[in-house]
């Protein structure tokens, strides 16, 4: 059956090294965070704006309100803020987080030499929202802050199906944070 998967498929090395013990695994997972050319039977998100809805949970007014205010501040600022949402079919849990952090450095999302953007990704079906932030944004928000602003923001936002609010309100929360 061909995979659906816009990501690359794990990468199983079998282990050389001679300090492995006998009853450890013989392979080593690593995701692979580049594929130059990705399989025929892949297909590739590709962002069409700061906003990326692939799950289909916003309208089509949602999204061009988040955008504006997306380039609004990437205006002001400099920094960009992006959105991504994912379909559990694309993706599967374990593989959320290592692939919001993927497409937020495939995708460019920031200055490369500032390293200044974020990437909100959410997944409805998988029930997992990753924020993703550059080296150059974690001094003004830390993790621990991304983490409080998913669980008192998005994720009362999503418990209420409110998910273009739980979006919104996060990105204003960063916006004044970082302004």
């Amino acid at each position: 059956m061909a995979s659906a998967f816009s990501q690359q498929s794990p990468v199983f090395y079998e282990r050389k090294d001679r300090l492995a013990k006998p009853d450890s695994s013989r392979f080593k997972y690593d995701y692979g965070t580049t594929t130059p050319k990705p399989d025929k039977n892949q297909t590739r998100l590709l962002p069409v704006g700061f906003t990326n809805d692939f799950e289909h949970i916003l309208t089509a007014e949602q999204i061009a309100r988040i955008d504006s205010l997306a380039v609004n501040f990437e205006k002001e600022t400099g920094i960009e803020i992006a959105v991504v949402t994912i379909d559990s079919s694309v993706i599967n849990k374990a593989g959320f987080e290592p692939f919001i952090i993927h497409l937020a450095n495939e995708w460019g999302v920031g200055k490369k030499e500032l390293h200044n953007g974020v990437l909100i990704g959410v997944s409805i079906g998988l029930r997992k929202i990753r924020i993703s932030t550059g080296y150059g944004i974690v001094p003004k928000l830390p993790d621990n802050e991304v983490k409080k602003m998913i669980d008192e923001i998005m994720i009362p936002e999503f418990r209420q199906q409110n998910y273009y609010a739980g979006i919104e309100k996060v990105m204003q929360a960063i916006i004044t944070i970082l302004r």
